[in-house]
C-alpha cells in the first residue's frame, strides 16, 4: 500500500505535467486521496476496499463513481458521507497510547511522533509508513524534534532524560542526563550544534549536540 501511495503520487505529478488532461490528473487525485483515506483498512483486510472504503468515500468521489457497481448489494442503508473529501489526507495509526508530540524533519520528508507509550516512531511523510519506533525511554515520551540538517532526532521523557537518534537508522547515540523532573520540550539551534530541554525541575539546560555535554 506505501508502495501504492508513492506511484499514486508520481503518477499525479506526471500528469500533471502535461497538457489537456485535466479530467486524467482529477481522477489521479481523487485515487490518491482514496488510498491514503482508507490506506490501514485496506493494509488490514483488502477486500475492504470494495466493502467499506467505497461506501465510506465522499458521494462525489471520482473512484467511488467509476466503482459504484462493485459496492457490496447487501447494503441497503449507507453512512451519509459529505460530498467531498476532508481537510484530512490520513491517518497514522501505530501507537498505543496518548500522542504528545508530532515534528516534520526539515527535509519535509518525515515525521516524527512522540507517545505516552513511551516510543518515538518515524513516519513516511508521503506514503504514511511507519519506518523506525525508537524504543528506549522508560516513561512517557513529551515532546520530539528533528536537528535542523535532518540526521539526528531528539525526544524528551517523563524518565527525566533527553536522548538522541539517529534519523536514518534509529540508533540511540546519546542519553542526556541531569533534569531532576520530567522533560517537557526539547529544541535544536539552527546549526544543529546545540539542544535545549525544558523541564519541571524549573530549569533549562543547553547541552552539546555532539558530546552530549551540559553547557
Amino acid at each position: 500500500m506505501s508502495e501504492g501511495v508513492v506511484s499514486i503520487a508520481r503518477l499525479k505529478a506526471l500528469i500533471q505535467e502535461r497538457a489537456n488532461a485535466s479530467i486524467l490528473f482529477q481522477l489521479a487525485r481523487d485515487a490518491r486521496r482514496f488510498i491514503l483515506y482508507h490506506k490501514w483498512v485496506i493494509e488490514n483486510g483488502p477486500l475492504q476496499v470494495y466493502a467499506s472504503a467505497l461506501v465510506f468515500s465522499p458521494t462525489r468521489s471520482l473512484v467511488r463513481s467509476l466503482f459504484k457497481a462493485e459496492e457490496p448489494k447487501g447494503i441497503t442503508i449507507k453512512p451519509n458521507m459529505r460530498d467531498e473529501w476532508s481537510a484530512c489526507l490520513q491517518t497514522l495509526e501505530g501507537h498505543s497510547g496518548r500522542v504528545r508530540s508530532v515534528a516534520f524533519s526539515h527535509d519535509s520528508t518525515r515525521l516524527a511522533s512522540a507517545s505516552y507509550d513511551k516510543t518515538v516512531k518515524i513516519w513516511d511523510a508521503s506514503s504514511g509508513e511507519c519506518l523506525q519506533t525508537l524504543k528506549g525511554h522508560s516513561g512517557w515520551v513529551w515532546s520530539v524534534t528533528f536537528s535542523h540538517d535532518s540526521t539526528r532526532l531528539a525526544s524528551a521523557s517523563d524518565d527525566r532524560t533527553v536522548k538522541i537518534w539517529d534519523a536514518s537508522s534509529g540508533e540511540c547515540l546519546q542519553t542526556l542526563k541531569g533534569h531532576s523532573g520530567t522533560v517537557n520540550s526539547v529544541t535544536f539551534s539552527h546549526d544543529s550544534t546545540r539542544l535545549a530541554s525544558a523541564s519541571d525541575d524549573g530549569t533549562v539546560k543547553i547541552w552539546d549536540a555532539s558530546s552530549g555535554e551540559c553547557l
